[in-house]
């Protein structure tokens, strides 16, 4: 963990009767990119995905068929209303024998 940076607001040599005061800055945590956290069947035949990560995060989700090409599915931004989780629905699954996914931050 980095150590807080202290800086003082006024060289106390030019004042010496009074303390300067000091900023403290502190790195900030951080932000984890939208993941991709539950997949499931939908009973009509398609995938049911989960994505989950910080309000005001944007992201892309992408699909491929055979992990080599990928196209570009959806692009947003998660919102506060979204804190446990955005679920999609990719019902083109059931024509495809196989369906690849990923999250990717904006």
């Amino acid at each position: 963990m980095r150590t807080p940076f202290q800086a003082p607001l006024a060289d106390p040599s030019l004042s010496p009767s009074l303390t300067a005061p000091r900023y403290r800055i502190s790195p900030s945590a951080a932000v984890s990119p939208p993941t991709l956290s539950g997949i499931r069947r939908d009973v009509s035949g398609g995938v049911r995905l989960t994505l989950k990560g910080a309000a005001g995060s944007p992201f892309t989700l992408e699909r491929s068929t055979d992990l080599l090409r990928w196209e570009t599915w959806i692009e947003g931004t998660l919102q506060e209303t979204d804190a446990a989780g955005r679920e999609f629905l990719d019902d083109s699954t059931s024509l495809t024998t196989s369906r690849f996914s990923r999250a990717r931050p904006q």
